[in-house]
């Protein structure tokens, strides 16, 4: 996948291949994208049915900065168990936490995620000094671990 912000919202485009049947309905995801971009679709509770399934015994999280990546971003990694809603995890800690994403790179490698997140502080549009790059890694592994 490749992400990118375009004026204040994140744009990913995505290639999927299905490994067993056919690809869902377009106009269904259609459908769907449009109600949660307007709000219509809790996404939160949608995401939380979804896991309330078997659970899987996974390593636990490691999100870190990546001292030195950038001079124009705060480059944060997060390396977890792929699951369900776990892009919209990461993209809601980093914002709650006062981050502007500027760009994403996602893999998925098997069950596992690398997906890194170049942020700026949304007051200063700066890369987050090391107290506050250190106060969103917690949030971020925070919200990772929270049930």
């Amino acid at each position: 996948s490749r992400t990118q912000t375009v004026g204040d919202r994140a744009v990913s485009e995505w290639g999927v291949t299905p490994l067993f049947g056919q690809l869902p309905d377009p106009s269904v995801v259609a459908q769907e994208l449009r109600s949660a971009v307007s709000g219509q679709l809790d996404l939160a509770a949608v995401l939380a049915k979804r896991e309330s399934g078997p659970t899987v015994s996974a390593a636990p999280p490691v999100v870190s900065v990546a001292d030195g990546s950038s001079d124009r971003f705060t480059v944060i990694e997060v390396r977890a168990h792929d699951g369900a809603g776990l892009l919209y995890r990461l993209a809601t800690a980093l914002t709650q936490a006062g981050c502007d994403i500027v760009a994403a790179r996602v893999a998925t490698l098997g069950s596992e995620a690398l997906d890194v997140f170049y942020v700026v502080d949304r007051a200063t549009s700066l890369p987050l000094d090391p107290a506050a790059a250190a106060q969103v890694v917690a949030s971020v592994g925070l919200a990772l671990t929270a049930d």
